[in-house]
């Protein structure tokens, strides 16, 4: 409301009742530009940190959680893990507001057993808060468990030395990995003797430096399974036997986790592949084999045949096992073998029952007489219920 004041004339006086006029509407506009200034104003104050989440156990990398008031600031504030006087400026974050923040923790270079840092945020004029923790190195994830790696080649497969260049036969490699985590792995093939070579195929061609992906078991009793071959080459003139070994590499954890096929005795002229003496070629149907190499087992069961050959004739002790429950086998507990380096039949009938889950079969073939307990060849076939 516009002020009521009565103009005045010159050489009129000037009364009190004028100025208490004047000084009145003078308070009136004072009182009405402060309020204004009050409603389009706030009071800003300094960053507040009341509690920060991990406050142990916290890795270079992880994620932190920082509660407090005056944290964000529309931005301007900034927020660092400060080293020794060091500042390593966060410059991502997952969420930001003035009452919380969460970020991950910046590459920072500490000692192994931790560092003492502080977590800073600073106001550009306001000044600043920290809170104090430890700060571990960043927590490296490795794979850890099992993988077993065997090889295999057709039973009428008879590995010869060409009179020139070299002849080349495909072997296949089966691995079942029950890890903790999935990993990149190289597949570094080897054989003994003058000549002779070997390399993982891919798409048919061997390639140099061959890597395989595993993925983590999907459960302790299902493993990955993953399957694959490689390419023999014997050269002209070879004679006697090669041992052949496929060796499986972790990137991540080599110490923990290189493993090699147990050893393949390749003959010359032979036709069968030897494994310390004793060569366990299955014959498994095509039909009852899915994409994965998992042998599709039937309610009523399903027969899978062997040839069993051997370096030494005798009496072999046989056993088997499964991994997970509601399977059987009807496998003999001995089979005489007469006749080195040819082949014996040997047929079992695997069972389920309803509701079985995934497994492996394990088949073993021992000498009986061997002392040592290096005569010794196990198998094994990833078994599913066919639906």
């Amino acid at each position: 409301m516009a002020a009521s004041i009565t103009p005045v004339q010159s050489g009129n006086v000037i009364t009190a009742n004028l100025m208490n006029q004047v000084i009145q509407a003078l308070s009136d506009l004072n009182t009405r530009v402060s309020a204004l200034e009050g409603a389009s104003t706030t009071t800003a104050a300094a960053p507040k940190i009341l509690s920060i989440s991990p406050q142990s156990n916290v890795h270079v990398g992880d994620s932190m959680t920082v509660t407090g008031t005056n944290l964000w600031a529309a931005g301007l504030n900034s927020v660092y893990i400060d080293l020794n006087g060091t500042l390593t400026k966060v410059t991502s974050f997952t969420s930001q507001s003035d009452t919380q923040l969460t970020f991950s923790i910046p590459a920072v270079y500490v000692q192994a057993g931790g560092s003492s840092v502080y977590l800073r945020i600073v106001s550009p004029t306001l000044g600043s808060d920290a809170a104090q923790f430890t700060l571990l190195p960043a927590a490296v994830t490795i794979p850890n468990g099992e993988i077993t790696v065997q090889l295999s080649a057709a039973p009428t497969t008879v590995f010869s030395a060409p009179a020139t260049g070299v002849s080349n036969y495909t072997l296949n490699y089966m691995i079942s990995a029950n890890t903790t985590l999935g990993d990149t792995y190289s597949l570094n093939p080897t054989v003994t003797g003058t000549g002779w070579s070997a390399a993982i195929l891919s798409s048919g061609i061997p390639v140099p430096n061959a890597t395989l992906y595993i993925a983590a078991a999907p459960s302790a009793s299902q493993p990955t399974i993953l399957t694959g071959s490689l390419q023999l080459s014997i050269p002209a003139g070879a004679t006697g036997s090669a041992n052949l070994v496929l060796t499986v590499v972790s990137h991540l954890n080599p110490l923990g986790l290189t493993v090699p096929s147990p050893t393949a005795v390749i003959p010359v002229g032979g036709s069968v592949l030897l494994s310390n003496g004793i060569g366990i070629m299955p014959e498994p149907p095509a039909a009852n084999l899915d994409a994965n190499g998992n042998l599709l087992v039937p309610i009523g069961g399903l027969q899978l045949k062997f040839l069993i050959t051997v370096t030494a004739v005798g009496l072999y002790n046989l056993s088997y096992s499964f991994n997970n429950s509601g399977w059987t086998a009807s496998v003999p507990q001995t089979i005489q073998i007469n006749t080195a380096n040819l082949p014996t039949a040997l047929s079992t009938v695997i069972t389920p029952t309803a509701g079985a889950a995934p497994s492996n079969f394990s088949l073993t073939v021992a000498l009986s007489t061997d002392t040592t307990g290096t005569v010794v060849t196990e198998v094994f076939y990833p078994v599913v219920l066919k639906s």
